[in-house]
């Protein structure tokens, strides 16, 4: 079962039924529920890769052409113990978000340019869980959102500007219209192409995924987001969400 799934446009598999697809050299030995997380297409090489959450870590990236075929291991020789999420900018550079094996974690923020790794910030304390979900915005700044089942100190949604600054944050001391927010295992995916993000929530036994229109201010480029709609209830523990090409919004949730 575990390993990568391929469907079709109209969402027919492609896998044998029920076997997932992993690269041919590659052997995974932890099999906790956050060692497969967060999947990613590099938008450059066409590449599919998945985070390995163990000590040490790797990102596997293979072709899409055969995923079956053998792998590389991104974070080769790097120093990652852990990864927990990643995605690709528009220009195709890997960020990594690491938390650690989960509370009381902190957080570190990596990019991966020509195989050499760069800290955009490390051990930070606003992070405290291994569930999240990390998202380029398309102009040069990053999303992340983390598994938090109250607003506390820790960041539930993070904006991180091309400078590397925390430039938004949605925490117990932020004023923002969050009160009610339950992260939903962390999941996120966002829209470059419309600004709009989406985060799995869940908060008096409704489980869905919220969509927030997002306006970057054009002088300080600091983000706003504005509450534009949600997915019908969707059980419990929302895993993952994506857009497609076309901009279609995709969740996947772990008992429906």
């Amino acid at each position: 079962k575990r390993g990568i799934f391929i469907y079709d446009q109209t969402l027919a598999e492609l896998n044998p039924t029920n076997k997932g697809i992993i690269p041919s050299n590659v052997t995974l030995t932890n099999t906790t529920r956050n060692a497969l997380k967060r999947i990613a297409i590099n938008p450059k090489t066409n590449e599919v890769a998945f985070a390995y959450n163990a000590s040490p870590a790797a990102v596997w990236a293979v072709s899409t052409e055969n995923v079956a075929g053998e792998a590389t291991n991104l974070l080769a020789g790097l120093g990652f113990d852990y990864c927990n999420s990643l995605c690709f900018d528009e220009n195709g550079i890997l960020y990594i978000f690491d938390n650690g094996a989960g509370y009381p974690a902190k957080g570190s923020l990596y990019k991966i340019v020509n195989g050499e790794k760069h800290t955009i910030f490390s051990e930070n304390s606003k992070y405290g869980n291994a569930d999240n979900s990390l998202a380029s915005d398309g102009r040069g700044g990053l999303w992340i959102y983390q598994n938090r089942g109250q607003l506390d100190a820790f960041n539930q949604l993070s904006h991180i500007n091309a400078n590397g600054e925390i430039d938004f944050e949605v925490n117990s001391t932020t004023p923002h219209d969050f009160a009610s927010l339950n992260t939903s295992r962390g999941a996120m995916a966002y829209n470059p192409r419309e600004n709009i993000l989406a985060i799995g929530i869940g908060a008096s036994g409704t489980i869905g995924v919220s969509l927030y229109q997002v306006t970057y201010d054009p002088s300080t480029d600091v983000p706003s987001l504005e509450y534009i709609g949600a997915t019908p209830s969707l059980g419990t523990n929302v895993e993952g969400i994506a857009f497609d090409y076309a901009g279609d919004l995709y969740a996947l949730s772990a008992n429906t």
